[in-house]
């Protein structure tokens, strides 16, 4: 808005140390009354799902604001089952899978994000032969790549075929295999199958707002309105930088690298891939990519899948898929999106704005 009314493209600074204030008084507030806990890491599936769960909702002590849970014991979950499995493991469905680029945030266990997920970086260790190695462990959590477990008694039969051509793949099944080379196990259970009877009793209901999306707010708006993630609001003890690692350490994840912390900017950009990260699939990312003007950028705007062979398909390890060496990894455009600066704006009714001269349409439409 600030933009639209001819101001310029960045953060209005006053706005964000009153926004940090806030926040900062928000946690402080929270972690002396304990009404609000970030989950153990063992429970952060519960966060979004629970299985068999006997009345209990998800969101354990974490979320803040929830959608609203009427009906909600049969609201989500067909889709669950349906559309985020290729057909070769649930026949019906529109079929929705994470894209490339966006699991591409889930950087290294030691902190380092990936630059590019074709080549080998000797400083963060990730290797283009086993690119599901030593990665953040939210990976692990949220989704499913080559040689997962798709049901219990796994083997060759029982886990995911996701390499080029494999039996999931959108090779083998244009419109209804997996097109990207992952599948989606935050929103849907890992070992979803009629088989070991995970097709019932699945409840989803999604945290409109919870704790570590506040921590990440507060990192934000203090590294912004104070000059800087070394800084701290003045009603909160964390630093901009000690709220994000906060997330990350309940992850299992390294700190923020230096590299990132001796400029705002430069840590925004770790930020903004620890919100990727963290909020997976919450439906933040649209309105994130937008508040930072940045949907119309480039890469934000491509979309991609990954092909790959297995390199040794007759001694596989199906126990420990990461384990495995792949070869010929290729990063594949599927799309791009055609945003512009419209984009940022949602149309106003064309009734509304008939009622009057002086209402005007939103910039673009």
């Amino acid at each position: 808005m600030n933009w639209a009314s001819g101001g310029a493209k960045e953060y209005n600074t006053e706005l964000c140390k009153r926004g940090a204030d806030a926040l900062g008084q928000a946690l402080a507030l929270t972690e002396s009354t304990n009404r609000y806990e970030l989950a153990n890491f063992s429970e952060y599936n519960d966060l979004f799902l629970l299985h068999n769960s006997s009345g209990k909702l998800p969101g354990v002590k974490e979320s803040i604001f929830m959608e609203n849970i009427k009906d909600y014991a049969g609201r989500w979950r067909w889709n669950m089952i349906n559309d985020f499995r290729p057909q070769s493991i649930e026949s019906s469905g529109i079929k929705v899978f994470p894209t490339a680029n966006y699991v591409n945030y889930y950087g290294m266990q030691n902190g380092y994000p990936i630059n590019d997920m074709t080549k080998a970086d000797t400083e963060s260790g990730y290797d283009p032969t086993h690119p599901w190695k030593n990665r953040d462990p939210r990976l692990y959590k949220t989704i499913m790549f080559d040689g997962m477990k798709w049901k219990s008694t796994g083997g060759a039969g029982g886990t995911v075929e996701l390499f080029t051509k494999g039996r999931e793949s959108g090779e083998v099944n244009p419109k209804k295999g997996c097109f990207t080379g992952y599948m989606n196990s935050k929103f849907c259970p890992q070992l979803m199958n009629t088989t070991d009877g995970y097709k019932e009793n699945n409840i989803m209901i999604l945290s409109l707002m919870r704790l570590a999306d506040v921590y990440l707010m507060y990192a934000e708006a203090t590294a912004v309105g104070y000059n800087g993630p070394k800084n701290k609001a003045t009603t909160y003890s964390l630093t901009a930088e000690e709220a994000l690692n906060k997330i990350r350490k309940r992850a299992g994840v390294e700190p923020v690298l230096d590299r990132f912390l001796g400029n705002t900017a430069d840590f925004l950009s770790e930020l903004r891939r620890e919100r990727a990260v963290e909020l997976s699939f919450e439906s933040f990312r649209f309105m994130d990519l937008r508040r930072w003007m940045l949907l119309t950028k480039d890469p934000y705007t491509l979309k991609t899948k990954i092909e790959f062979d297995r390199a040794n398909p007759s001694d596989y390890n199906y126990d420990v898929p990461e384990a495995n060496a792949i070869k010929n990894l290729r990063e594949v455009v599927l799309f791009e999106r055609k945003y512009t600066d419209r984009h940022y704006w949602y149309p106003l009714p064309k009734k509304d704005v008939s009622m009057y001269e002086g209402f005007y349409q939103n910039p673009g439409w």
